[in-house]
């Protein structure tokens, strides 16, 4: 009766944790235009760049249909491939095969920012890049 238990209640919360992915994902459904962003470079812990960044001209834009995503600068597309989705992550399966889980945070139902980070130890400094990216849904 326990295992009969554990299995049912083991279905239940894999089919609960599909359908919110299914949720995330069509909620993402559309185009999404860059609208600003913040980076910031870390040396050692400590702040040696920080900027916020403007839409350039012809824009940037993330287009999601089905489980597919376009990548667009000026209007032309720069990558290609497919997308899942968590709660908070995003992960991109680019046509090279080449793939990344990022961070998804969503400020409303159209804003969405997708934040990247990266480490790196260079002439023995630790570096951290950090960029938040927000989209907005058109």
């Amino acid at each position: 009766m326990k295992k009969t238990l554990l299995i049912l209640f083991l279905a239940v919360a894999s089919l609960t944790a599909c359908k919110k992915d299914e949720e995330s994902s069509n909620k993402l459904e559309g185009r999404w235009d860059f609208v600003s962003g913040y980076a910031v470079v870390k040396e050692n812990g400590v702040i040696i760049s920080e900027k916020t960044k403007e839409p350039e001209e012809g824009g940037e834009a993330l287009i999601f249909e089905g489980n597919k995503f376009r990548l667009l600068e000026a209007e032309k597309t720069e990558s290609t491939g497919t997308f899942s989705t968590t709660e908070n992550t995003i992960n991109f399966k680019f046509d090279d095969d080449s793939d990344v889980t990022l961070p998804l945070k969503w400020n409303s139902s159209t804003e969405i920012v997708i934040t990247t980070e990266e480490t790196y130890t260079q002439e023995g400094k630790n570096y951290q890049d950090k960029e938040e990216r927000t989209y907005k849904k058109r």
